[in-house]
């Protein structure tokens, strides 16, 4: 049997098998399991046991190239989208953590910023 190389394939079959992982962690019936094996770890196993079995060849794929250039960046910039500001800046003087705090606003701002300048320049490398 051959190892499957088209990327387009692949990321099917990556993306059908995060997706069966995290809606088979909302049933009841597998609840224990998931108890026992985190989902993320799933996340990571399966596939490595795709390229173990050879069902997957990654050495020909440019699946990486496209997920860490375009996927991750999407991602991050998502993700810290995400975090809640004011609830940080409330956590005020009087917790131990707030330089912790305004730290992790002050990253996650510059974050943001690097993300869309870097963004911009994957849409528009002229400028």
């Amino acid at each position: 049997m051959d190892s499957i190389t088209n990327d387009t394939i692949i990321f099917g079959l990556l993306a059908f098998i995060l997706a069966g992982v995290f809606y088979t962690q909302k049933h009841k019936r597998l609840q224990s399991f998931y108890n026992l094996v985190p989902a993320v770890l799933l996340c990571y196993l399966l596939p490595a046991i795709l390229v173990y079995l050879k069902v997957v060849d990654p050495s020909e794929s440019k699946l990486y190239f496209v997920a860490s250039r375009y996927l991750l960046p999407a991602a991050l910039v998502l993700m810290t989208l995400s975090v809640d500001l004011k609830a940080v800046l409330r956590l005020g003087p009087k917790d131990k953590e707030y330089g912790l705090a305004i730290n992790t606003a002050s990253a996650s701002l510059k974050f943001l910023a690097c993300s869309l300048k870097s963004l911009s320049l994957l849409l528009n490398p002229d400028s």
